[in-house]
């Protein structure tokens, strides 16, 4: 399966949230989202990884109310940088992965209403009917 890497990120951040929200669903639903979540872990981490080294590319680092830097970076919109970033990203998030992974059918989330249209929206194919 294809993704591109900005689908990638809203896909593993939605699972993560449910996963870690204990949602009440089927055991089959956990697994398989358990399953997916790990599937896209390892691609997750490289592409957050390109993004981390953009932020201290392109960002500076944030300090505290004392002055002391959190080892936290940031691109601030405000700041001149944050258009050349947004262009660097934008390559990155556009760019198609393959993925071995199958979608969730439908079916196995069962009908508690535990998961939102706007998740189904950040699963997108992810989820098949």
């Amino acid at each position: 399966m294809k993704l591109k890497v900005s689908a990638l990120f809203a896909a593993y951040i939605t699972l993560t949230t449910i996963i870690n929200e204990k949602r009440e669903l089927p055991q089959k639903g956990k697994y398989r989202i358990a399953r997916l979540h790990e599937k896209l872990r390892s691609e997750f981490q490289i592409a957050s990884a390109q993004r981390d080294e953009l932020v201290e590319q392109f960002g500076e680092e944030v300090k505290n109310e004392a002055g002391v830097a959190t080892g936290d970076w940031l691109v601030k919109q405000e700041s001149e940088k944050f258009k050349p970033y947004m262009e660097a990203w934008s390559k990155i998030a556009d760019e198609e992965i393959e993925i071995e992974a199958q979608p969730i059918p439908l079916d196995s989330l069962g009908d508690s209403g535990s998961i939102e249209a706007y998740e189904f929206l950040a699963l997108g194919d992810l989820v098949a009917e």
